[in-house]
C-alpha cells in the first residue's frame, strides 16, 4: 500500500519526506541518509533503541507514516521519550517492542529456519531482492507452505475489500454527520426563541395585570365623577347643610327606624284583616257571650253523666235482648235524645273554639294598636329630625327621596 514517510532528527537527516509506492529503491551518494531512512522506517515497527538513531544535539527523533487509506502512525523516540500516536490515539506507555496497534498493520519480520527476514524492507547489505541471497534451506522453508501463503494473500485481499467498504461507509456517515451538524446549527437560535416566548408570556401577564388595574381605575374614575357631581350639586348649599359623618350615621339610623315603622304598619294591616275575617265568621255563627260559654262548660259535666247513663242503658238493653227476659224492666230513652246530645256537644266545642280565637284576636289587635301608636310617635320624631337635617334642600342625599319641606317636611317615599 502506498505510504508517505516523513523523517526528522534521525542521524544525518534533519527533516526529509519520501513516497514509498510498490517496489521502491533509495539511491544516492555516501552519507546522504539512505541507511538512516531505512533504519527510521524499520524502527517504527520495532521500536528500536534511540542511542545510535537520534541526531546529535536533539532530544528525540520523529517518524510519521501516512497511508493512502487514511491511517497514520507517528513514532517519537529519545532518552526520555517513548511514544506512539496511531490514528490520532496517543500511546504514551509503551514498553520494549512495537505496540499491538502497530504490529496489526502487517509490517514485520518473518521467521525462516534460524533466520528472521523482512519481506517489506530490505537490509542495508543483504541485496535488493527478497530471499535471493539466502541458502536453499531457508528459501525452501519460507516458501514450503504455498497454500498458507495463498490463504494469507486472499485474507489480505478480503481485508482490503472490507477496508474499502468501511471507508465508503465512513464517508457516507461523515456526510450524514455534516448534514446533521448543519441542521443542528439551524437550532442555534432556539434559546433566543425560547427567551422571546418567556418575554411574551411575561408581557401577557403584565398586560392582564394592567387590565385589572385599569378596571379598578375605571371604577374609581366613575365614582370620582359621581362624587364630583355631588360636590357640584351641593356647592351652593350653606356650610351647615352638608351632614357630617356622625349625621350620616344618624340618618341611617332614622332610615332603619322608618323601615321598622313600615313593617309595623304591615303587621297592623294583617291583624285588621284577621279581625274582619273573624267578624264575618261571627255574623254566620252566633257567638255567645263569654259568661254563657263558661256556664255551658260547667254544665258539660251534667251532660257527660247523662251520657254515661245512656251508655249503661244501651248495654243493659243488649243484654236483655240476648237473654230474652227483663226487657220491660229497662227504660231506654228514645234515639232523638242521643242526636240532641251529639249536636249539643258539637255546638259547645265550636263555642269554646270561637271564644278562644276571639280572645287571641282581641289581644293581638290590642298589641298591634299599641305598637302602631308607638311607631307613629317615632315616625313623627324621626321625620322632624330629618327635616331639621335637610333644611330646604328638598332631597335626601342618602336615599334620594324627595321631601315636602313646604308642609312641615316628610319623606314622600321610603325606599327599603
Amino acid at each position: 500500500m502506498p505510504v508517505t514517510v516523513r523523517i526528522r532528527n534521525v542521524q544525518s537527516i534533519r527533516d526529509a519526506t519520501l513516497r514509498v509506492e510498490g517496489f521502491t529503491v533509495v539511491t544516492g551518494p555516501n552519507n546522504s541518509g539512505k541507511t538512516a531512512s531505512q533504519r527510521a522506517v524499520r524502527g517504527v515497527f520495532t521500536n528500536a533503541s534511540p542511542g545510535p538513531l537520534v541526531r546529535h544535539g536533539e532530544s528525540h527523533l520523529t517518524v510519521d507514516l501516512t497511508f493512502d487509506d487514511g491511517r497514520t502512525v507517528k513514532w517519537e523516540k529519545g532518552e526520555k521519550v517513548n511514544r506512539y500516536t496511531v490514528d490520532g490515539k496517543v500511546l504514551s506507555t509503551v514498553g520494549r517492542g512495537a505496540p499491538p496497534e502497530v504490529t496489526a498493520l502487517g509490517v514485520g519480520e518473518v521467521k525462516a529456519g534460524s533466520d528472521r527476514l523482512w519481506p517489506q524492507i530490505a537490509e542495508q547489505f543483504g541485496g535488493v531482492l527478497f530471499l535471493v541471497d539466502r541458502p536453499g534451506s531457508v528459501v525452501a522453508e519460507a516458501l514450503s507452505d504455498v497454500d498458507k501463503v495463498g490463504r494469507f494473500t486472499e485474507a489480505l485481499r478480503l481485508a482490503e475489500s472490507d477496508r474499502r467498504s468501511v471507508g465508503a461507509e465512513l464517508k457516507v456517515r461523515r456526510t450524514d454527520l455534516l448534514a446533521a451538524e448543519q441542521e443542528l446549527a439551524g437550532f442555534d437560535t432556539l434559546p433566543t426563541a425560547a427567551s422571546c416566548v418567556e418575554q411574551a408570556e411575561q408581557a401577557l401577564a403584565d398586560t392582564e395585570s394592567t387590565e385589572a388595574d385599569l378596571a379598578v381605575l375605571t371604577d374609581l374614575s366613575t365614582r370620582k365623577q359621581a362624587a364630583n357631581a355631588d360636590i357640584t350639586h351641593f356647592s351652593g348649599a350653606p356650610v351647615g347643610v352638608v351632614p357630617t359623618q356622625d349625621e350620616v350615621y344618624f340618618v341611617e339610623g332614622v332610615r332603619f327606624r322608618v323601615q321598622e315603622a313600615s313593617r309595623l304598619l304591615g303587621e297592623r294591616t294583617r291583624y285588621l284583616r284577621e279581625v274582619e275575617r273573624l267578624a264575618q265568621v261571627s255574623s254566620v255563627v252566633s257567638v255567645p257571650d263569654t259568661r254563657d260559654a263558661f256556664t255551658a262548660m260547667n254544665n258539660l259535666s251534667d251532660l257527660r253523666a247523662i251520657l254515661d247513663r245512656l251508655v249503661s242503658a244501651r248495654k243493659q238493653e243488649a243484654s236483655a235482648q240476648r237473654n230474652q227476659d227483663g226487657a220491660s224492666a229497662v227504660r231506654v230513652p228514645p234515639s232523638e235524645v242521643f242526636v240532641r246530645v251529639d249536636k249539643a256537644k258539637g255546638i259547645l266545642a265550636d263555642m269554646v273554639n270561637c271564644a278562644s280565637r276571639r280572645k287571641k284576636a282581641l289581644h293581638d289587635l290590642s298589641t298591634a294598636t299599641q305598637e302602631l301608636e308607638a311607631a307613629k310617635k317615632n315616625l313623627a320624631l324621626l321625620t322632624k329630625e330629618v327635616n331639621t337635617l335637610l333644611g330646604d334642600r328638598g332631597e335626601c342625599p342618602v336615599c334620594r327621596a324627595v321631601c315636602d319641606t313646604g308642609s312641615g317636611g316628610s319623606h314622600a317615599s321610603v325606599d327599603g
